[in-house]
């Protein structure tokens, strides 16, 4: 617990330090900016002066684009999801964008799995069901492995015993996770060929294969591909 709390607190500092360092760069560049507008000195505060103003704007939007804007990025509905990329179990880059790019594929579904979940373990038959079903209609499925204590070569081992016929991502500290917000595993997430995130919840609504009454995932699926409005765009994922 101690750790943890370390950890959130060094995490708490460096965005606090940013935030500071980001308001002494505005509050510099715009008093020399202002001061060489009027025809003061060039010799300003800090010896500053316009080459000085504009060298702090740059360093203001670099500190922005490295802690700023990428730390905040969230994968929204109906919002385009952009820079996914991922290695699989083996070490192969996944590229969303390019993917998308191929004339056969018309949409990918992600979803967040676990060999430790138990909620994940249930549905390990309905991975490999779905894999086919959404496959024939042009669709991947790809799992997303996101659990901290889920090791590389115990994924491949589990997944050759269970006879995953799909591609698993490995997300090394829950980034992409995190984009997604997703709470669950498994937990989906469709993507349209436009890069739109356009579902994002459960694959069905219940946990026992012989129980299930709606196929939520392929019904979202039927219907995109049909042109249709879809009559759901997200459900709560159970795990």
């Amino acid at each position: 617990m101690s750790i943890i709390m370390l950890i959130y607190a060094f995490s708490f500092c460096i965005r606090q330090e940013f935030i500071l360092i980001c308001y002494q760069i505005i509050k510099h560049s715009i008093f020399i900016l202002f001061q060489s507008k009027y025809g003061e000195s060039d010799k300003l505060l800090y010896g500053g002066s316009m080459k000085k103003a504009l060298v702090l704007c740059i360093l203001l939007a670099f500190c922005l684009v490295m802690f700023g804007f990428g730390e905040d990025l969230k994968y929204d509905l109906d919002k385009k999801v952009t820079g996914l990329k991922l290695k699989d179990l083996d070490g192969k880059e996944f590229d969303l964008e390019k993917v998308l790019k191929k004339d056969d594929i018309k949409g990918v579904v992600f979803s967040f799995i676990s060999y430790q979940c138990s909620g994940s373990v249930v549905y390990d038959s309905r991975y490999v069901e779905y894999t086919n079903v959404l496959a024939k209609k042009g669709i991947l499925f790809i799992g997303v492995a996101s659990n901290y204590n889920d090791t590389i070569e115990d994924f491949k081992k589990y997944g050759d015993k269970k006879g995953f016929n799909f591609p698993i991502l490995v997300d090394k500290g829950n980034v992409i996770a995190d984009r997604f917000s997703a709470t669950k595993t498994p937990h989906v997430f469709f993507v349209d060929k436009k890069g739109t995130l356009i579902y994002k919840g459960a694959i069905d609504d219940n946990r026992t294969p012989s129980m299930v009454k709606n196929r939520v995932l392929e019904n979202v699926a039927d219907e995109y591909l049909s042109g249709k409005k879809l009559s759901v765009k997200e459900t709560a994922p159970f795990g």
